[in-house]
């Protein structure tokens, strides 16, 4: 757990979501130097009974299959595996607004997203999800038909060869100006 990923917005989320889903269990997978914050601040919250913390696990996609809404709270993050994965495991995501996250989450399509650093907003979002199933499965299934079409091999060789176009274009302009 780092500060980039923000998994104290994370936890300081779960008490607005408990107040009106009493019944719901929260996983972390990861680890590192925020733990002993995470677990301070979960205790301090009253929480820690309905907090799992699994540390770093190599059977992820096996986790996705089980929950019913993934979070990410970074405050920034390129286009982040596991996010990535998520979305093909069909699950509505709940994510911040950073960086390359919007390239894969389009609001209220493929997910929900949410300003950088609002737990609150973290919160609605989860409560969203899990208070209406049928949106959060179309969020899900539309999510991972986001992942499959963007990384279909001709769509990633056809984005590559643009590229290579552009930057070929842009160099051959260069040398005769």
């Amino acid at each position: 757990f780092s500060n980039q990923k923000a998994p104290l917005n994370f936890i300081k989320a779960i008490p607005d979501v408990l107040r009106k889903k009493r019944d719901v269990q929260f996983v972390m997978v990861g680890d590192g130097e925020l733990r002993p914050k995470i677990e301070k601040l979960s205790k301090e919250l009253g929480i820690d009974s309905k907090i799992v913390l699994l540390g770093f696990r190599e059977d992820v996609p096996e986790i996705l299959r089980v929950l019913d809404v993934f979070v990410l709270t970074s405050l920034w993050e390129g286009l982040g595996r596991s996010l990535t994965e998520a979305m093909y495991s069909s699950r509505p995501v709940v994510a911040t607004s950073v960086e390359g996250v919007p390239e894969l989450v389009k609001d209220g399509e493929t997910g929900i997203l949410v300003p950088p650093n609002d737990f609150k907003a973290i919160a609605r979002g989860i409560l969203t999800l899990l208070s209406d199933q049928e949106k959060a499965q179309k969020l899900g299934q539309t999510a991972k038909q986001r992942i499959t079409d963007a990384f279909r091999a001709e769509v990633m060789v056809a984005s590559l060869e643009k590229l290579y176009q552009e930057v070929l274009s842009e160099k051959l302009d260069k040398k005769h100006f």
